[in-house]
Formats: C-alpha cells, structure tokens, sequence
C-alpha cells in the first residue's frame, strides 16, 4: 500500500482539495446575491447527474453567502418522506431554528426577537432564552399560511441582526413532490411562500439542487417559477479541467502519474468529478510507488471498477424489480443519452406496466424524463455498469 498522504476525497458535499471547473457557478450565485443585495429578487435551480458535484457547490455556496453577510439555512438530504406537508414543515422550521441558534450565538443582543417568538412560536426551537413551537397545521388550505406565519415572524431576527437576507441551501430537492390535493401539495405551497414573501419585501431566498427533473418539477408547481428561478446546469468537467482536478493536488504529495495514466482516468471516468476523485483515491492506496504509470494501473483496474460498482451501483440496482432491471438493460442499449421509447420498449414490458415502472425507476433516482417520450439515466456510468451486469442476468 502507498505512503503517500492521498489527497482524493470521494464523497457527496465532500470539498475536494482542488476543485476544477466550477468558476462559472460561483459566478452565477455571486451575481445573484449581488441582485438581491440591489433589491432584485433572484432564485437558482442547480441541476445535475449524482457525482457532478451538487452537493460540494452547496458547501461552498454557504461560504461565499456567509462571507457576503447573509444566513443561510441548510437541508442536505431531502426525501421522499418530505413530500408530506407535517414532514417539510418540520424539517423546514428545524433548520430555520438552526440557523438562528447559530445566529444568537454571535449576537448577543437582538432586537424584535421577543415579538417573533410570540408569532411564530416553533416547538422546541430556542435561541436566546425564548422558546417556540408551531402548530404543523397540514390541512391543504392553510399549510401556505402556517408557513408564511412562521417565515414572515422569524424574518426580523435576522433582519434585526444587520444580514442582507436568508438563502435557503437546499439539496436533493428533487425528492420533494406535490402528492394531491387532499393529502398535500407542498412543493407549491413552499414556491408560494417564497414568492409571497419576496413581493412583501422580507428577503428569503432559494438555491434548489437535484436531478435533472427538479427544473420540470418546479415549473408544474406553479406556472410563474421561470420568472423566479433561474437554471445553472452541473455537468462533467471539460478535458482541461478534469485534468487539473488529477494533478493539482498531486503537487501536495511525493506521488506522480505518468500523463498516459491521467489520460486513461479522464477517459474511464468521463470527467465526472466523484469518479475522478474515486479512481484517483484508490490508485494512490493501491499502488506503492512514487511514480504510478499505466502498466501499475493496469494491474489493479478491474478491481477499482468492481469496488466502484459496489460503493456506487450495486445497492441502486438491487432495489430494482426483475421489470424494473429489463428496462434498465434495453436503456443501456442506446447509443444516445436520450432514450426514446422504442429503444426502452425492446424490454418486452407490456404498455401499461411499463409506464408504471418507468415512474418507479424515476422515484427512485435511476431515470429521468428529459422530453416527451424520452428519458435519460440519471447516474454517469450507469449504462456501462448494466451491460457489465446483463451476461449474470
């Protein structure tokens, strides 16, 4: 096993040691509190595959808005459970309190805190002495209005406390859905909110990360979100970029990789960051060697793919029905990323069990609808993963 200290960190939100070709992203968000700083109301939607890096521009997003004088409330891990109104709710007045126990923590004094501990009342929230505790109210009519209650009552501790505003950070938003209405359509009545709360001039704002169909999910939600919102997509790092993501932080270390190495990983791993984070970590504890080349590479690569497949695949897959896995195969048969319907029929699935699994599998994080009638793989490297699997089926 190699000496060195190795530098690759793979891991959802994990902030790599140098992290290569998302200038264009920080931009975007600097540019958006800059707007909402000017008293322009801006919103952003982050889209992108797993392992693009989401999660690790989330991280940093709250850097750079805490550094620009704003609070920022995180929520990492949506889920499906969140789709039921008492469960956002909850989530949501959880990290709202967070967020302002972090707050009075460095003020000392605030004033108009008393008042919104009145309003709002949140149960088992506290900060500065006082205590407080919603009402989690999850009939239809009025979950809007419990959530406009509580947002507009906690506004002016922060306010009071001199920040330019409060970014909600939140991750995997593409879990959340309206389910009905009778049992709860959440996903509108937050986007609602929002937008009523930025007409009123109390300055809450949203940076929204997940899948591909979070930005189709948003805009059936409510038919005004393309004038709230506006989409950065993640994709795969360029050539150029997945390269310095290789061999900057190699200069930290003793270790070295021939450029026939660093080409064969930008290649195998088609530049997506948790990949190259990935083959890079194991070839550095795999290899004992100051200078790794090719030929060391060859030797240990079959078994950096199947621990790949193990840490990333395997349990996604697993959870599949023997339906489900049929699909996923004819998928992988495609030549393009977008994958029409006649390429997805050569499963054999009957019509109507067919549409009915494609929804599973997109529940499920497997799949995506990316237009009428076609659909796209929701994971980098899942399609050569299931033609490595189809030979054991």
């Amino acid at each position: 096993m190699s000496s060195h200290p190795n530098p690759f960190r793979p891991g959802s939100g994990i902030i790599p040691p140098f992290l290569a070709g998302r200038d264009y992203h920080f931009d975007a968000f600097e540019k958006m509190l800059e707007d909402v700083s000017n008293g322009y109301d801006s919103n952003m939607l982050l889209t992108g595959l797993r392992g693009v890096g989401k999660s690790t521009l989330v991280e940093k997003f709250r850097e750079i808005a805490t550094e620009k004088g704003f609070a920022t409330v995180m929520k990492s891990q949506f889920n499906k459970k969140h789709s039921i109104p008492e469960l956002f709710m909850k989530a949501l007045y959880h990290d709202v309190g967070d967020a302002i126990t972090d707050l009075s923590k460095t003020k000392k004094t605030v004033k108009g805190v008393r008042k919104a501990a009145n309003l709002a009342k949140p149960k088992k929230m506290e900060f500065m002495g006082i205590s407080m505790e919603p009402s989690y109210d999850t009939d239809s009519m009025l979950v809007e209005y419990e959530m406009k209650k509580y947002l507009s009552a906690c506004w002016p501790v922060f306010e009071k406390a001199g920040l330019k505003g409060v970014v909600f950070l939140f991750d995997e938003f593409h879990e959340v859905s309206n389910l009905d209405i009778k049992t709860g359509t959440i996903l509108s009545d937050f986007i609602g909110v929002l937008n009523d709360l930025q007409k009123d001039g109390i300055r809450y704002y949203a940076v929204l990360a997940g899948l591909p169909n979070l930005e189709l999910k948003i805009k059936k939600a409510k038919t005004y979100t393309e004038r709230m919102f506006f989409t950065t997509k993640v994709e795969n790092l360029s050539e150029s970029d997945a390269r310095n993501a290789i061999i900057e932080p190699l200069k930290e270390t003793d270790a070295s990789f021939s450029n026939e190495l660093v080409n064969a990983i930008i290649e195998e791993t088609c530049q997506y960051p948790y990949f190259i984070q990935f083959y890079c970590r194991e070839i550095i504890s795999s290899v004992d060697k100051q200078r790794i080349t090719m030929t060391n590479f060859k030797k240990i690569r079959n078994q950096i793919r199947k621990k790949l497949d193990s840490n990333f695949f395997d349990q996604r897959f697993a959870d599949t029905s023997d339906t489900e896995k049929k699909i996923l195969f004819a998928m992988s048969t495609s030549d393009s990323e977008e994958i029409d319907m006649k390429t997805i029929k050569k499963s054999g699935i009957v019509q109507g069990t067919l549409a009915k699994s494609l929804i599973r599998l997109e529940r499920k994080g497997l799949v995506y609808r990316c237009g009428y009638g076609k659909y796209r793989l929701s994971l980098p490297l899942l399609g050569e993963y299931l033609k490595r699997r189809i030979p054991q089926m």
